[in-house]
């Protein structure tokens, strides 16, 4: 009896074990030669803050770019709009963001006076405010007059009443502008652990009780990489000019999820306005380790915008190692703000301004679909206290409408900008004066950009003058074309038009571009299976007439999608085969 017992019990305890382990999530080896893979990477551009005295650029391969498998972010002493040094900072966010998990990256970094390399994340969505109350977590920084120190530190809104406080360490090591270590934090629900290769040098632990002000570290955030120059920190003991051009070189990024389940595991994927995603293979159960392919298929008149937290390739091929969710984005033509809709609730906003933390505070929230702005201490001047859409890149000489619905439990006058998001932040347009009621009004905003073009712009909403909630919905931003009759949204998307080689019967694709684009042309089926590439590589301005390789005897009769992925812009046309 007492045998039998001792059997079923070992039995029940193996049948239940399940080794748990660390399971790559994401990764980047840098295997591609060229510009970072924007399926995984965006940019951080301007001129930046804390003194600095770099411009980072968009796109440029001067200051970002893949050789021989690593990654080079690179500093270089050139004048460049208005600054001494270029450099590059590149990001992960709504490609890549993360809540928990094993984030590790092998580096070289750069060394000498001014000299201030950085790898780091901050909050997706900013769920508690602006910097710091949602926190930074800082994986490697080192300021060049002190070669062989790292520092590991995270920063938060704290309980001593500056409204800022961190915790960290720093490590030497030697000579890590010489040698690659690998730098790592192993982050769960209660601690944040640093690594210097596989050597836990740090550990930062939850205080017991503790509510956003001492652990905000428990929302998705993103990876940023990048080299500045100087500043207050870096350029401490000033910056030497003989040590350009600074290289901070990254062997590869990869980041782990801990898994406590052996699956079957399940995928679900989100309808989205704008278009539909198929799913290969389409299964109820999935087991671990199963490859999965999800291609966006954008109605008429949208663009995909990416796969929320996941990446914006298209198709894009996930490992099935947890429950997963497949949240879509499409666009509108032509759309400058992603989320004006709310519709991912906060996603894109949260990015809190509060001119004076000592007397004046505010909360977001998402209400009903409604984005709402809660003013607990007023201030006095319409910008004190606001939130912000950013990265909005605008033309000059074209003109944009502004759009959006408001209202507020105590009326009151809202400022809007359009501004630099970078520098002095200084407003191009503003109006300061729009009077709000109890009452949800539609109020539209016209102006036509008469500056030098600028790619890193930032739509600013200020409520200072108001004291309870303001609420908005159905944000828009712009570019239209005025035309002797009518005023026309124009969607900036490239001109398509399918053809065959009569000859030879190869596809023919004519194709029209308002702006230079690094595209990829990709056909699929109706299924979202890939039927074939016909174009990877960079399309300058204007009218282009493209040939494939590909002809028709590989498309039976029927229907088919064309999908354009451009470094500006996406879409897919359907068309015909017979």
């Amino acid at each position: 009896m007492i045998r039998d017992l001792l059997i079923a019990l070992t039995l029940l305890v193996t049948s239940g074990s399940y080794a748990q382990q660390w399971v790559k999530v994401w990764s980047d080896e840098f295997n591609n030669p060229g510009l970072p893979d924007t399926s995984k990477w965006s940019y951080d551009v301007g001129p930046f803050m804390n003194g600095e005295a770099q411009y980072y650029t968009y796109r440029r391969i001067e200051n970002a770019h893949i050789d021989d498998t690593t990654l080079i972010i690179e500093s270089r002493k050139e004048n460049y709009l208005g600054a001494a040094y270029t450099s590059s900072r590149i990001v992960s966010r709504f490609n890549g963001d993360w809540l928990y998990g094993r984030i590790e990256i092998r580096a070289k970094i750069p060394t000498g006076k001014g000299s201030f390399p950085a790898i780091w994340m901050m909050p997706t969505e900013c769920i508690y405010g602006g910097w710091p109350s949602s926190g930074e977590i800082d994986i490697m920084e080192n300021v060049g007059f002190e070669p062989d120190n790292i520092y590991t530190t995270v920063h938060f809104y704290g309980t001593n009443g500056t409204g800022h406080e961190s915790s960290g360490s720093h490590i030497t090591r030697s000579a890590p502008y010489d040698n690659f270590y690998t730098y790592a934090i192993e982050w769960t629900p209660d601690k944040i652990d640093w690594y210097i290769d596989a050597v836990k040098v740090y550990t930062y632990s939850k205080p017991v009780g503790a509510d956003y002000r001492l652990w905000p570290f428990n929302d998705k955030f993103y990876l940023i990489l990048n080299l500045a120059i100087g500043g207050e920190w870096g350029g401490a003991q000033g910056i030497d000019p003989a040590i350009f051009p600074l290289k901070l070189t990254i062997d590869y990024v990869r980041v782990y999820k801990w898994q406590t389940n052996p699956g079957p595991f399940t995928l679900t994927t989100e309808t989205s306005t704008g278009g539909t995603i198929a799913v290969s293979p389409q299964q109820g159960n999935y087991i671990a380790g199963t490859p999965v392919q999800l291609t966006a298929i954008p109605s008429q008149g949208y663009y995909f915008g990416g796969f929320l937290y996941m990446g914006n390739a298209n198709p894009l091929t996930i490992e099935m190692i947890d429950d997963r969710t497949a949240i879509p984005l499409f666009y509108k033509s032509g759309e400058l703000i992603k989320n004006g809709t709310f519709d991912r609730g906060l996603s894109g906003w949260n990015n809190i301004y509060i001119n004076d933390y000592a007397t004046q505070s505010a909360v977001t929230a998402w209400q009903s679909g409604t984005y709402v702005f809660n003013i607990l201490k007023p201030a006095t001047e319409w910008w004190h206290l606001g939130d912000q859409w950013k990265d909005i890149a605008v033309v000059g000489g074209k003109t944009y409408k502004v759009t959006f619905d408001a209202w507020a439990d105590n009326p009151g006058q809202l400022g809007v900008s359009l501004s630099r998001n970078y520098g002095n932040y200084a407003a191009y347009y503003e109006n300061s004066s729009i009077s709000l009621s109890q009452t949800k009004t539609q109020y539209n905003w016209q102006f036509t950009f008469n500056s030098t073009s600028d790619s890193n712009c930032r739509l600013y909403f200020g409520f200072g003058r108001f004291s309870g909630k303001v609420y908005m919905d159905n944000v828009s931003m712009t570019e239209l074309v005025t035309t002797a009759s009518e005023e026309i949204v124009n969607p900036s998307q490239p001109v398509i038009n399918i053809g065959t080689e009569p000859a030879t019967g190869r596809i023919l694709i004519q194709i029209a571009l308002a702006q230079p684009e690094n595209a990829t042309l990709t056909f699929y089926n109706l299924q979202g299976v890939k039927v074939g590439t016909l174009y990877e590589g960079y399309l300058h301005e204007g009218s282009h007439t493209l040939e494939t390789v590909l002809d028709k005897t590989i498309f039976p009769s029927g229907m088919y999608f064309l999908q354009f992925a451009g470094s500006n812009h996406s879409s897919a046309i359907k068309f015909s085969m017979f």
